[in-house]
């Protein structure tokens, strides 16, 4: 059981770090351009991610259904389903086209003030825009990849925009491209997977597999469909948590400079780690929506302990290894020696959430598989706003705790996540799995699975 949840994470965790490579790429060459360059684009981008964290939630339901039924034995509703979430996707991306293009100097201006040149970032968030709806096809095929085993393509397809990404953006900057040949740049990797998942599924096409058909992708949406109530829960939690770190700048804003870009260099330490777990929690869900489908609590179970134990092992690996390094780590994030004194007596406190982590991300795994997304939403939503912002504002603000404070609610967030969403799993584990029959499904003509 181990080796088929590595064989599947391993894929979605370099991804997952490739992107995070990616995300410095525009900085580093606005940076060469000049702090204007950098507050402009770093706007425009800020509302840009509000709009992929939306669309990334539909990879969740293209994901776990295809599993389901890949798991009873149906790869023709496996591909069914993913093309019903992919409408979902691209239509919902055209609303967000739409407001991007019409109102980005409103927005940018309401975000950013006169601290930046609001023409240049509205021009280089409407270049952005212009690839959402791609870019929202691609998230799905994604998830139909994982959710048939084949999460490979998802890092062939990350690599791509890497290349093109960086590539692309290095060819229009030495041709004197400036700040918006940056975000033409960024654009053109933000439609790559897209092309490549594509291109993967005329080759499964031409095998006699069920895949999901572009005309039945872009065809007015079905609001009914199981995809749709899996999916908006997933979008609205992917953008409330790019909202979460505006609520943490509200409570140490008064502690000063240093201790914000502490935070921030913390951020960029720990993503890695938390890429890892949440990657190695993606496979898992898809292991578990296999069993799921095919009714197997056997199997499920064997998922659940082997999720658990590897997460477990990470975190605690984490804990005991990374605090004595991370003053180091953070000298090369920032030069600026004072943030990593500023971190450096409560990095051990920092690194405990990580325990945390494996364990909501091996309960949400077990609620994604079981078709629940409302409760991970509800659960960031009560963690959020009900717990970490009253306990983070009592211990920074009324007890000037700061930076201390600020990860002490940290932990109060977590568990209360946690324990809304064990009780969650447990009725939905206690509940039973649904049992499926080959016979209630269409198979395939060929007779083959999507493997």
């Amino acid at each position: 059981m181990i080796k088929a949840l590595l064989r599947l994470a391993w894929p979605l965790t370099l991804s997952g770090l490739v992107t995070v490579v990616i995300s410095g790429n525009d900085t580093v060459f606005l940076g060469r351009i000049g702090a204007g360059a950098v507050a402009a684009g770093a706007t425009a981008v800020g509302v840009y991610a509000v709009a992929t964290a939306l669309l990334n939630g539909f990879a969740l339901p293209a994901q776990v259904l295809t599993a389901r039924h890949r798991g009873a034995g149906a790869p023709v509703e496996a591909a069914r389903s993913a093309e019903h979430t992919a409408s979902l996707a691209f239509w919902g991306s055209v609303p967000l086209v739409i407001v991007l293009m019409l109102l980005a100097e409103p927005l940018i201006h309401l975000i950013a003030g006169s601290a930046v040149d609001v023409t240049t970032a509205a021009a280089y968030l409407r270049i952005l825009a212009g690839g959402l709806p791609l870019f929202a096809v691609g998230v799905v095929l994604g998830g139909f990849a994982t959710g048939v085993g084949r999460s490979r393509v998802v890092l062939v397809g990350t690599l791509c925009s890497a290349a093109i990404d960086i590539g692309g953006t290095s060819l229009l900057f030495t041709f004197g491209g400036g700040t918006l040949g940056v975000a033409v740049g960024t654009l053109a990797g933000s439609v790559a997977p897209a092309v490549v998942a594509l291109a993967w599924l005329r080759s499964l096409k031409r095998e006699g597999i069920a895949v999901p058909a572009v005309r039945e992708m872009l065809r007015r949406p079905d609001f009914r469909h199981e995809a749709w109530a899996l999916g908006w829960p997933g979008a609205l939690l992917g953008a409330t948590g790019v909202g979460s770190s505006v609520v943490v700048t509200v409570l140490l804003a008064p502690s000063g400079t240093v201790v914000l870009a502490t935070v921030r260099a913390l951020d960029v330490v720990e993503r890695p780690v938390w890429t890892l777990i949440y990657s190695l929690a993606t496979a898992g869900t898809t292991l578990l929506a296999v069993r799921v489908g095919a009714g197997d609590r056997e199997g499920h179970d064997r998922v659940v302990r082997t999720l658990a134990a590897a997460a477990a092992v990470i975190a605690v690996c984490c804990v005991v290894s990374l605090p004595p390094v991370t003053p180091a780590m953070l000298r090369v994030v920032v030069e600026d020696p004072q943030v990593a004194a500023a971190a450096g007596p409560i990095v051990w406190i920092y690194w405990a959430q990580v325990l945390w982590m494996a364990a909501t991300a091996t309960t949400n795994a077990v609620l994604r598989a079981h078709g629940d997304t409302r409760t991970p939403l509800r659960a960031s939503l009560i963690g959020e706003y009900a717990v970490f912002l009253p306990v983070g504002w009592l211990l920074c603000r009324w007890l000037g705790l700061g930076l201390s404070g600020v990860y002490v609610a940290h932990h109060v967030f977590w568990a209360a996540f946690l324990v809304v969403g064990l009780i969650a799993a447990r009725r939905r584990v206690a509940g039973g799995l649904p049992h499926r029959s080959l016979d209630e499904h269409e198979s395939s003509p060929s007779g083959k699975g999507t493997e």
